[in-house]
């Protein structure tokens, strides 16, 4: 019998045990840090909404990790999950399965390897102790200095110009993947003149 599930399902699953590893035992207690209810945290745990690149970025500085090593990790379960024949669709089609065949967060653990369940939790390499707000202010001073770079007459926008710009003016450096995809949010940001 086919199982389904979806990429939110798994995201939520890793940002669930993120929490927990870290210490946060209510969603509130990690819905204060990032200024979010307990129930937005616990949508995006169920994978009832997605989680955005800055919401990755800010949690990976809070447990002192990469994004890409939680995105990374996100990415191994997903091939394990597809290699067990667990099929991914859409939050919409999802909805009309019937629940004995969803692989929900209720479920989750039954369906990968006690092996990834320690990949997932191993993402915690401190406990947080980081003030959220301040690295949101931090990526805010960064957006605005970026926007600035991008501006200037004389720039030639480039991916490669985004990127070196990400590097100079980044406080938050050494995001690796996260990097590239900052700065293509940066540009989707810009408002055509």
């Amino acid at each position: 019998m086919d199982k389904f599930c979806t990429v939110d399902i798994v995201n939520g699953y890793v940002i669930n045990q993120i929490r927990l590893e870290a210490g946060f035992k209510k969603q509130a207690d990690l819905g204060e840090k990032f200024q979010m209810t307990h129930a937005a945290i616990g949508k995006i745990e169920r994978g009832e909404s997605s989680v955005n690149i800055e919401f990755l970025l800010m949690l990976a500085e809070l447990i002192g990790t990469r994004i890409s090593n939680i995105m990374l990790v996100m990415e191994e379960l997903l091939d394990y999950l597809v290699s067990k024949e667990v099929m991914f669709l859409t939050a919409q089609r999802f909805e009309m399965i019937d629940d004995d065949d969803k692989v929900t967060l209720a479920n989750f653990e039954e369906y990968i390897t006690l092996e990834l369940k320690r990949s997932v939790r191993n993402l915690v390499e401190k406990k947080p102790d980081l003030d959220v707000q301040q690295l949101q202010n931090q990526f805010n001073e960064y957006t605005s200095k970026s926007s600035a770079f991008v501006n200037h007459p004389v720039v030639v926008i480039t991916a490669s110009s985004l990127a070196a710009a990400a590097i100079v003016t980044n406080p938050l450096i050494g995001l690796g993947v996260g990097a590239t995809l900052l700065a293509s949010k940066i540009m989707k940001s810009k408002k055509a003149p």
